[in-house]
């Protein structure tokens, strides 16, 4: 789900915490997830800010790349190693649990390293006699091989990765049968990276290539649609804009339980970011390790939440986060970044860079943020229903004044 387009959580009605019946089990994943955790205390370090840091420590500061990329870079290729070699358990050894994984439109969270041995959802099932929509379905084949295409990192910041894979998968005659294009987010929790959260769209080898152009603009136009509410102060657009159903979604500063955070706890990474150092503990507080077992937020939106989410509501407290950074007063948010592009997309889901870049007044950049959107198609409606870590790519309270002075 996006967030990171407020920061006062109590106004937002759309941020609440989730009632105990809207939760997709966060409260059996908390206690399976606690127990699973060592007993022996943290020995993980957080991040510390940059030297220099006035703002929200974007990409321009190894700090926010160098350990995510060559982490995140390792996890997935430790994974993905793992699957071709039909290994369950290395698989599971580069992930935390519960791990996040978007089976088609549905989340699904896979509780323990040993449900996604015996009881693994299909993108992640080693079963080569598969049936769909029973307990042993997958996209195997007996005899079948998997194809290294290519990886991508897009962005990162201190404490995660989001990346992409591809991958072909061939029958033993060598004949191509599937394409998988996957998007994964690695996080740093309690000292260890492993990857937390994928989404994946698997193509018959025949449709390889085939546009979704409908898809790709109703996923570009919901991002667009969402940001809108900050520039004419209309909560309606949350209404037409995020997904019915399940919710999966990086953010926060994770939870130390290992229980899986609320919509609210998921939204405070973003929402937060915008305060910037003169926050309790700092910006770097957002980027906490020690401690943290899982940064994977699940909830189910309702119909009701839709209704109530779209009530009207002054978006001052967002504005004036943006004072302090002294580049001017807040003018506009636009739910375009530079970056902006369609990674994969199929019939019903789309994976998207997308986010959000504000402007003073007068048309300078504020800072600009952006994530690995999921967009979905249920029930005749397209919304947004996650996304990877929501990262600050450029943020100009970080430049000096005079620097700023002299642009």
């Amino acid at each position: 789900m996006m967030h990171g387009e407020n920061t006062n959580s109590d106004r937002r009605t759309f941020m609440k915490v989730a009632a105990a019946a809207g939760m997709i089990g966060a409260a059996a994943l908390g206690a399976e997830a606690a127990q699973a955790q060592s007993a022996q205390p943290s020995s993980a370090d957080d991040p510390q800010a940059p030297a220099g840091l006035k703002a929200t420590p974007d990409l321009r500061y190894p700090l926010c790349y160098k350990t995510p990329a060559i982490e995140g870079t390792r996890c997935l290729m430790e994974y993905f190693a793992a699957l071709g070699e039909r290994n369950a358990k290395g698989m599971a050894d580069v992930m935390h649990f519960p791990f996040g994984s978007f089976e088609g439109t549905n989340p699904v969270a896979v509780k323990t390293a040993e449900d996604l041995i015996n009881h693994a959802p299909p993108s992640m099932n080693l079963n080569p006699n598969p049936e769909r929509f029973t307990d042993h379905d997958s996209y195997m084949k007996a005899g079948s091989y998997d194809v290294f295409v290519g990886m991508e990192i897009f962005n990162s910041d201190p404490v995660s990765c989001n990346l992409g894979l591809t991958y072909d998968r061939y029958d033993f005659n060598g004949h191509k049968m599937l394409r998988c294009e996957g998007v994964y987010c690695a996080s740093n929790n309690d000292g260890r990276w492993a990857l937390q959260l994928a989404s994946t769209i698997f193509t018959p080898a025949d449709l390889i290539g085939v546009r979704f152009r409908d898809a790709e603009e109703a996923a570009k136009r919901l991002r667009i649609d969402h940001d809108l509410q900050f520039v004419t102060k209309d909560a309606s657009f949350n209404a037409t804009t995020t997904g019915l159903g399940g919710s999966m979604s990086m953010g926060g500063g994770g939870t130390p339980s290992g229980a899986t955070p609320t919509r609210t706890e998921a939204g405070l990474k973003h929402s937060q970011t915008y305060i910037r150092m003169h926050r309790p503990g700092g910006v770097m507080s957002l980027f906490k390790v020690k401690g943290v077992k899982s940064r994977l937020s699940i909830h189910e939106v309702t119909d009701a939440e839709l209704k109530t989410s779209a009530e009207p509501i002054d978006y001052e407290e967002y504005r004036d986060t943006f004072k302090p950074l002294g580049v001017g007063p807040y003018g506009w948010v636009f739910g375009v970044v530079p970056t902006e592009r369609i990674v994969h997309a199929t019939v019903d889901k789309v994976h998207l860079i997308t986010g959000a870049t504000r402007y003073t007044a007068t048309g300078e950049m504020i800072n600009s943020d952006a994530q690995v959107a999921i967009a979905t198609y249920r029930k005749s409606r397209w919304g947004l229903s996650g996304g990877m870590s929501y990262v600050m790519t450029h943020d100009r309270g970080n430049d000096r004044p005079a620097d700023r002075e002299r642009a």
